[in-house]
């Protein structure tokens, strides 16, 4: 098998002019990180001065900017994303008539936090903090959040800081812990010639005894990189 980068994993997040709900609220910011590039990228509607200053509101440009981002990934990391960010997306993308995003596996960090961890909740912001992100939330305050609503230059600028500030939160966190628990990362041995860890594509593998099931037995892996547990199945003949 010819060896590729890998998979494209995309950490996405985006912010809304105020509102949860997309027929009150439109996309204001969006920012996004593949994994393994060092760059992370926000856009906003500032991007497209000429629809800005015509109605600061309209978020088309942005989302034909984001459908283009997302429909390359392979898998997407979103914090609340499969309960917020991929349903406003939705709806905003009908509303404008655009065609609808490619599906795609999405990864949510909150469903991960909730079903993993007690903690003084599941927000982006407390996992920050728990995990000891160097990335912490750039907070607005009410009276910015309010100047959002009204497309106020400065206080935009701000918000795509605060943007920025939870893709790189969200990449270290994820990356560094929750990456433990999630089966939902594509297999890098899919894209690679050797055998590597499936998770993160480490050949800092080893093997770690076997595991008995009703279809068969398998031999158990551990990476030392992203302490990610595999299973390989051993054909009849194989064990010794």
């Amino acid at each position: 098998m010819k060896e590729t980068n890998g998979p494209k994993v995309l950490i996405f997040d985006i912010e809304t002019y105020g509102g949860l709900k997309a027929h009150m609220s439109e996309i204001s910011v969006f920012g996004y990180k593949w994994i393994g590039e060092k760059e992370s990228h926000i856009l906003s509607g500032l991007d497209f001065a000429k629809e800005f200053k015509k109605d600061f509101t309209n978020d088309k440009p942005l989302l034909i900017a984001l459908s283009k981002v997302w429909n390359e990934a392979d898998v997407v990391i979103a914090h609340y994303g499969q309960k917020f960010d991929r349903c406003f997306l939705n709806a905003r993308i009908e509303k404008h008539r655009l065609p609808p995003l490619k599906p795609v596996v999405l990864i949510d960090t909150w469903r991960i936090s909730k079903d993993n961890f007690v903690l003084g909740g599941n927000s982006l912001n407390v996992l920050q903090k728990f995990f000891n992100s160097p990335y912490q939330k750039i907070d607005l305050t009410y009276e910015e959040w309010r100047k959002v609503q009204i497309g106020d230059i400065k206080v935009l600028k701000k918000l795509k800081d605060h943007c920025r500030a939870d893709v790189l939160g969200l990449e270290y966190v994820f990356k560094n812990h929750l990456i433990h628990y999630t089966n939902k990362m594509p297999n890098w041995n899919l894209f690679k010639g050797i055998p590597v860890c499936p998770s993160c594509g480490s050949k800092d593998i080893t093997k770690n005894g076997l595991r008995y099931t009703t279809t068969g037995i398998h031999q158990r892996f551990y990476c030392r990189v992203c302490f990610h547990w595999s299973l390989k199945p051993l054909k009849k003949g194989m064990v010794r």
